[in-house]
């Protein structure tokens, strides 16, 4: 996501929780920022009751893969939000970041179909000051619990309303009625701008390390399949740095399934060619959901009815297994019984979707033998694949969608569209 403030500046966003490790990090530096400015009595901060909202977006801002700032946004009510927590380290600031991230976090809330926005800053802090006016905010009142605040200054912005490739974008929540966890992931949609594959769909699950959601293996990939005629969802499921464990993350990625297939019509899907996208921790996710779906009931179907995996986790027993994947999915030192039941290779069977897979043997984080072990799990119960190992390319080459796994895959898709 380029930010235009210099070729050497990428600011990617992960959406976090504010108690988390890197969250509290963050929120600890912008408390301490403000201590030096105001008393403690006139700081505002998140109310507990605020973090556990799931409604609440919290943001991390990257460069060059280090955390540099972050910001939140909190319902009001049903069409007001307020943007809050908005910081930036100070060793980065002056690159224009704090305006990357407020765009960012208006683009989400815009996405949730809040039609008016609010924030609060303090007289002390002109350079906040001048960056909201200078993006469109007008000043108001205080209001809530600014009232009264001597050093509080607050703004108001009606959300633009969403145009270009955002414009047919709408989060909604799954469900999963037989979910013993409470599933209830939101889903990013992103509709074919282009004439359907046969009303083809993939739910994509972005990798992390069951960390953090990577945008590029979400978003990146959404907007690429759906300029290409396939109607696109991205899960934002739970992760083991939010305090979740399996089977969490298996609950919500079949409940984006049953939701989606639910409301095919809705959303202008064939509910036959609904299929999991997912890479690294995300691929192990996809493929859980492949051959995982059956001990859970719902009124909708809940089997894929293909996959694509992309540098996939498969193996968390041996040393195929990524260590990082394994400690957040079921936490350090798990039973050998729940290493079985998530080594996905050892629970193919015949009624397994067909898949697509990819990998390259310079992946040295999770190596290709994932992806063959799984391939020739998939052979042995006769199941259809299609399996490319590419020489040369390092972890995360999803995000270079000129490379030829790209269009490889999207001739695979087109061939099981026309099925």
């Amino acid at each position: 996501m380029s930010n235009g403030i210099g070729p050497d500046s990428l600011i990617t966003f992960f959406e976090d929780r504010p108690d988390s490790e890197i969250g509290r990090s963050l929120i600890r530096r912008l408390d301490e920022d403000l201590l030096e400015r105001y008393p403690l009595q006139f700081i505002h901060g998140l109310r507990p009751r605020d973090v556990r909202d799931p409604a609440l977006i919290f943001i991390v801002a990257y460069q060059d893969g280090k955390p540099v700032g972050c910001g939140a946004v909190r319902p009001l009510d049903e069409e007001c939000a307020e943007i809050k927590r908005m910081f930036v380290l100070p060793e980065h600031r002056g690159q224009g970041i704090a305006r990357t991230i407020l765009a960012e976090l208006e683009k989400r809330a815009s996405a949730r179909g809040y039609r008016l926005l609010r924030l609060e800053t303090g007289t002390r802090q002109p350079e906040a000051i001048a960056l909201y006016t200078a993006t469109g905010y007008r000043e108001i009142p205080p209001y809530g619990e600014y009232e009264g605040n001597a050093f509080s200054v607050c703004f108001e912005k009606v959300a633009q309303p969403r145009t270009g490739p955002d414009a047919g974008m709408t989060e909604f929540r799954g469900s999963l009625a037989s979910s013993t966890t409470g599933a209830a992931p939101r889903i990013r949609w992103y509709p074919a701008t282009e004439p359907a594959l046969s009303g083809m769909a993939l739910v994509i699950f972005p990798g992390g390390g069951y960390g953090f959601l990577a945008d590029y293996e979400g978003e990146g990939y959404a907007r690429h399949f759906a300029a290409r005629g396939i109607c696109c969802f991205v899960v934002a499921y739970r992760l083991g740095s939010q305090g979740f464990r399996h089977p969490a993350m298996l609950e919500d990625a079949l409940a984006a399934l049953a939701t989606i297939r639910s409301r095919a019509a809705a959303l202008g899907v064939n509910p036959n060619l609904i299929g999991v996208m997912g890479s690294s921790a995300g691929g192990h996710l996809a493929a859980h959901a492949m051959v995982a779906y059956e001990p859970y009931g719902s009124s909708a179907a809940l089997r894929p009815d293909f996959g694509v995996l992309c540098y996939p986790v498969i193996s968390l027993r041996d040393e195929l297994g990524h260590r990082g994947t394994r400690d957040m999915l079921l936490g350090p030192d798990p039973r050998d019984e729940l290493l079985t039941e998530c080594s996905c290779d050892l629970h193919v069977s015949p009624r397994t979707p067909p898949c697509f897979l990819w990998h390259t043997r310079e992946d040295e984080l999770v190596p290709f033998r994932n992806s063959t072990r799984f391939a020739d799990a998939l052979h042995a119960k006769g199941v259809p694949f299609e399996l490319h190992i590419f020489d040369r390319g390092l972890h995360g080459l999803g995000r270079d969608l000129s490379h030829p796994w790209a269009a490889t895959c999207y001739h695979w898709l087109q061939e099981i569209a026309g099925r």
